[in-house]
């Protein structure tokens, strides 16, 4: 990939996967290491990837985060223990925003698939007793920074 291309690409990806990195972080440093790692990552293995662009970067970026060891609280173990869908319909609906019917054809599943898959997120954070009744239905991008416990400031 060209130093031109890859500049394009970053300047077009580049608030969506920060967004999702400082989501699941809760900090800056650490989001904007993943994000960055994440981008690099794709720059150097571009022809690997069989999906849409932005969802590579989705995943590579939280897998960068939940690779952190500071990451280590019960919603990071909750978002660890989803699948890769499960992982992707939240951040897809709840955190990109797009219409159920758009983001489950990105992800090859039916609507309900995707709104059952979107979901799971919120039934592990109810089991571990950490999501009240109401927090479900205010939910927004920094819900992920809320829940977590405490502030973590570096990898």
């Amino acid at each position: 990939m060209t130093d031109v291309a890859f500049a394009t690409l970053a300047r077009k990806h580049w608030n969506a996967v920060i967004r999702v990195a400082y989501c699941l972080a809760g900090n800056s440093r650490t989001a904007v290491k993943a994000a960055t790692e994440a981008f690099l990552r794709v720059r150097d293995e571009r022809g690997s990837f069989q999906e849409p662009l932005r969802l590579a970067l989705y995943r590579n970026v939280i897998d960068r985060v939940l690779s952190c060891p500071s990451m280590r609280d019960d919603l990071h173990e909750i978002v660890a223990d989803l699948d890769d869908v499960d992982r992707m319909a939240f951040i897809l609906r709840f955190i990109e925003g797009l219409p159920d019917a758009h983001a489950a054809a990105m992800l090859h599943v039916s609507p309900d698939q995707f709104r059952r898959s979107s979901n799971r997120l919120f039934v592990g954070m109810a089991e571990r007793r950490l999501l009240r009744k109401s927090a479900r239905s205010r939910i927004n991008a920094p819900f992920l920074r809320s829940a977590s416990c405490a502030r973590r400031e570096s990898c």
